[in-house]
């Protein structure tokens, strides 16, 4: 029965001693609740040691170090577009084509030109080859007369001053001078003699020879000019059938050109070899012409030695002869010197055609020229790169028909635009009360809103020298160079620049909302022994959200940052619930207030 009575007992006692337990943890909860908000609170910030920057910060929109428009020299449809909106290229990178047909005829074109104001170039100096030839043997054989006739006029000279004195001795210079004009004439006669043996040989040997040789020449150059024109419409046929490339269809053009030049070489050739065989008989007939004259001048210098003998012989009645003698000599040389200047004045006629020649090779040299600008114009269809760099524009399509830059400079739109993001820039406007702040060389500090961890050094490279008004505040416009920029840098992005002035390292420091000021004397506010204390401190530089401490704290404290004020009574209900209104706050700006 005791047993049943203490067991009843332990099962009533557990259950009251557990509530006793549970209402007295409950009541110190309580307790220490209503405690902790009747109470003031504090956060804390923590003495260490850290790097403190001061800068003046602006913003501004990043922009690359060049942009390139890219046009078309030439005229065209658009063939081939090789790039795309942000393609990477490198310098000499193929990016566009243009249609090179009408570019590729016009090369054609000044070839045929060229070739034709060469071979008129070679047809003018052939000319005035031949003429030289001509006149030099004309002017050669005047210059012989004038030299026979002024010999002959010394020797009337001499005859008719010497007339008077001869007496005795007339008869034995008669008798030589006959005998030395016979020996003339035989001489002149076996020179005729061997010119028309030379004549002979040329006519029957010489030229058929030359001739034989030239025929030759022209029907082999005739034959392969055919080879030439079948091999290159044969290769025509066989491209069009699309058998063989198209440089097989050149090279065998290249071969019909030469095939036509030799042709027309070899035809030249038969011209100009008529014009020399007519020449050289020429001057081979002229010479036996003068040959005969010096025969018959020698017979007529014989008649008068026998004349003169004659004369001689019949006493003194000569000295009328040779003053007639005298004078028809004056007249001879007269009438050869006459010649002579006439065959001058027809070599300046040469001068005429040397400047035909001149004006040939001014066409060679212009037809060189428009060949030249002509595959100047070929290369043009195919646009390289001018430098690397990503495309930024593309303003143009496969088929579009693009005008030449060269003919409207400025007035037409880039094909293409290229940005230079090796390096990159950005302009800043900065307020005219910090720039006193700001110089060239300074670092600055450049971020993005997209990446705002990413932050790339840069520095200042310009400040403008006039402000200008945005939204009535002045600003001055700072250039700021990005020093190795970050490939997500996009051009046209807003960024932040921050331009460093003045930065310590390793120093202690403290937040600044822990810190207060008063008449330039500063404070902070730290526990001890669980109460709040203000210590006095030296600071240093102040950044955003630290300040460098230089004295009065140590590394490791704990200052107070924030002070929280106790909250109004709360109503007592199981739940917790407390009538609304107005919390504690907290500090603001650099310090505690």
């Amino acid at each position: 029965m005791a047993r049943k009575t203490k067991a009843s007992a332990l099962r009533w006692i557990i259950p009251v001693l557990v509530i006793l337990a549970v209402t007295a943890v409950y009541a110190g909860v309580m307790r220490a609740r209503s405690n902790d908000k009747n109470s003031v609170r504090y956060e804390f910030g923590t003495v260490q040691r850290g790097d403190v920057r001061n800068y003046v910060s602006a913003s501004g929109v990043i922009q690359p170090w060049k942009v390139v428009d890219i046009k078309s020299n030439v005229a065209g449809r658009v063939e081939k577009l090789f790039v795309d909106l942000g393609d990477r290229v490198k310098a000499g990178d193929l990016i566009a084509l243009i249609d090179p047909t009408d570019a590729q005829v016009a090369v054609e074109q000044a070839k045929a030109d060229l070739q034709a104001a060469e071979a008129k170039k070679a047809q003018a100096e052939v000319t005035v080859q031949q003429q030289k030839a001509q006149t030099a043997a004309r002017i050669l054989a005047a210059q012989k007369a004038v030299e026979s006739a002024r010999a002959r006029l010394a020797q009337a000279k001499a005859s008719m001053e010497a007339q008077p004195k001869l007496t005795v001795q007339s008869i034995k210079q008669a008798e030589a001078a006959l005998n030395s004009a016979r020996k003339a004439v035989q001489q002149a006669q076996q020179t005729k003699a061997q010119l028309e043996d030379q004549l002979a040989q040329l006519r029957d040997v010489t030229i058929p020879l030359n001739v034989e040789t030239v025929e030759s020449a022209l029907l082999q150059a005739k034959a392969n000019l055919d080879v030439a024109q079948a091999e290159y419409q044969r290769q025509r046929e066989l491209f069009t059938k699309g058998f063989v490339a198209k440089s097989d269809v050149e090279q065998a053009e290249a071969k019909l050109a030469t095939a036509q030049a030799a042709y027309r070489t070899a035809e030249q050739r038969r011209r100009t070899l008529q014009k020399e065989n007519d020449l050289a008989v020429k001057e081979l007939e002229a010479r036996i012409a003068a040959t005969q004259a010096s025969i018959e001048e020698g017979e007529a210098r014989v008649a008068q030695a026998e004349a003169a003998l004659e004369l001689a012989k019949q006493n003194r009645y000569q000295d009328d002869v040779r003053r007639q003698e005298y004078e028809a000599a004056a007249a001879a040389v007269k009438q050869a010197e006459a010649e002579l200047a006439s065959a001058k004045a027809e070599y300046n006629q040469i001068l005429v055609r040397q400047k035909d020649v001149a004006s040939a090779v001014t066409q060679v040299v212009r037809a060189r020229a428009a060949l030249h600008q002509a595959e100047t114009n070929l290369r043009y269809t195919r646009i390289v790169a001018p430098r690397d760099g990503i495309v930024i524009a593309k303003n143009v399509e496969e088929g579009t028909v693009v005008p030449s830059s060269r003919a409207s400079i400025g007035a037409t739109n880039p094909m293409l635009q290229l940005a230079d993001t090796s390096r990159m820039w950005v302009v800043c406007s900065v307020d005219e009360t910090d720039i006193g702040q700001v110089s060239v060389g300074q670092k600055v500090t450049v971020k993005v809103d997209a990446y705002p961890s990413l932050l790339v050094e840069g520095k200042v490279i310009r400040i403008d020298p006039q402000a200008k008004v945005e939204q009535n505040v002045t600003m001055i416009p700072v250039t700021v160079e990005v020093e190795e920029p970050d490939e997500r840098f996009k051009p046209g992005m807003t960024a932040e620049c921050e331009f460093l002035i003045e930065e310590v390292t390793n120093v202690l420091t403290v937040p600044n909302e822990a810190l207060r000021e008063s008449d330039g004397v500063y404070k902070v506010m730290k526990l001890v022994d669980g109460k709040p204390k203000e210590v006095e401190v030296e600071v240093g530089i102040a950044g955003p959200d630290v300040t460098e401490i230089r004295s009065g704290l140590k590394e490791g404290e704990q200052v107070i940052t924030k002070i929280i004020q106790p909250e109004p009574e709360a109503v007592n209900n199981p739940f917790g619930f407390r009538p609304p209104g107005p919390r504690g706050g907290g500090g603001a700006g650099r310090g505690m207030r």
